[in-house]
């Protein structure tokens, strides 16, 4: 199934998907940057644009959820190791991946925490 997002969120998306499924912090600096549309958030609106990508590509079309991972560790790692995937362009094997975790409930719980974790920071949430 074809990304159903603007080119910009699906490629963000996968960059942000290699950052963060892969612990690499060598553009923080710049991600760290606060929202110039809504001074509130501390990081950049790419990083929003990316997590839109993310969220877009693991529960739309057919992306399902329904498995049995929903533990805070497991799911963390489980949604890492999917975006890493996806990251690097393997859609398919990050959708089955996802596939293992609960709920959407269980994967957008997972993904807050580890942008928090990730870049240091408390009380980012999905926008």
């Amino acid at each position: 199934m074809p990304y159903l997002g603007s080119r910009a969120e699906e490629a963000a998306g996968r960059v942000m998907g290699s950052l963060l499924g892969n612990g690499l912090n060598s553009i923080n600096h710049v991600l760290k940057r606060r929202s110039r549309f809504d001074s509130k958030r501390e990081l950049s609106d790419a990083v929003d644009t990316g997590i839109r990508g993310i969220v877009r590509a693991f529960s739309s079309g057919k992306a399902q959820f329904g498995g049995v991972v929903q533990s805070a560790a497991s799911r963390k790692a489980v949604l890492r190791g999917a975006m890493s995937l996806y990251g690097s362009g393997q859609t398919k094997a990050a959708r089955e991946l996802i596939a293992l975790l609960k709920s959407k409930g269980v994967f957008e719980t997972a993904l807050t925490a580890i942008v928090n974790e990730h870049f240091g920071i408390k009380g980012w949430t999905i926008e």
